[in-house]
């Protein structure tokens, strides 16, 4: 099964203003059906990169089983965190969280 997983993340006054995420995930069933989950949460005090993150990370977490899955970011942050595997320190249980959530889900 192919989950696509849409998330972004803001945040006004970085680096202590409010802030929020949303996410997204789609999938097609067998019959053709497809069913939908967003999440959202907001923050009194956040940074845009750690909504990014949040957002993704979320996404992740929300999946039951292991499946194919499309992540879509508009984060340059977020993306190179994936394909270059590089993230700030400051960030790095954010990553550790990431990468345990594609590796219970074989991936994508």
């Amino acid at each position: 099964m192919l989950v696509k997983i849409y998330t972004d993340g803001a945040a006004r006054g970085n680096p202590d203003g409010p802030g929020g995420y949303g996410t997204i995930l789609s999938c097609v069933d067998a019959q053709g059906q497809e069913h939908i989950r967003e999440f959202s949460q907001g923050y009194k005090k956040t940074t845009n990169n750690r909504m990014e993150l949040m957002a993704a990370i979320v996404g992740l977490e929300a999946l039951n089983r292991p499946c194919q899955v499309e992540l879509y970011s508009d984060s340059k942050y977020v993306v190179d965190a994936f394909n270059q595997q590089q993230v700030n320190q400051q960030n790095d249980m954010a990553q550790q969280q990431i990468d345990q959530q594609i590796q219970m889900n074989n991936g994508f």
